[in-house]
């Protein structure tokens, strides 16, 4: 979400123009494995770790996706 914030801010200062973010479905299973993940450590579930590393990979995925929408943004000159 952090990035996406970012990158929003950084397209607006570029291009003084700015519209809606439409969600990618690998941010949505991303935001999936983070609730799970936070659970599986609450509860002290073996799977906690498998689930960290898991929602770390997929993190870093889908925040590459939005990085690379913003960059094709920028290089159309809008979002």
């Amino acid at each position: 979400d952090v990035v996406i914030i970012v990158g929003m801010i950084i397209i607006f200062l570029v291009t003084r123009n700015i519209k809606s973010v439409n969600p990618h479905w690998l941010g949505k299973v991303t935001t999936f494995f983070q609730m799970a993940g936070l659970a599986a450590i609450l509860l002290k579930q073996d799977a906690a770790v498998w689930l960290w590393n898991s929602t770390a990979a997929l993190t870093l995925l889908s925040g590459g996706i939005y990085v690379r929408r913003g960059i094709q943004a920028l290089a159309k000159g809008s979002l």
